[in-house]
């Protein structure tokens, strides 16, 4: 609910906000390389945690 009553103070869209996570998302988990393979998805996550805390 937080979250809900920011976006509206400050006057961000939120289906905007869901929309960029949700295309953020299928390019980091693209289905045709992670479905019905956990070890891609897997490997796809732990990559992506690397990067980000490097990048801190």
């Amino acid at each position: 609910m937080y979250c809900i009553m920011m976006a509206d103070a400050l006057e961000i869209d939120m289906d905007d906000i869901i929309m960029h996570k949700l295309s953020k998302t299928k390019q980091k988990y693209p289905a045709t390389a992670v479905r019905d393979n956990f070890e891609e998805y897997e490997a796809r996550h732990l990559a992506a945690r690397r990067l980000h805390r490097n990048a801190e």
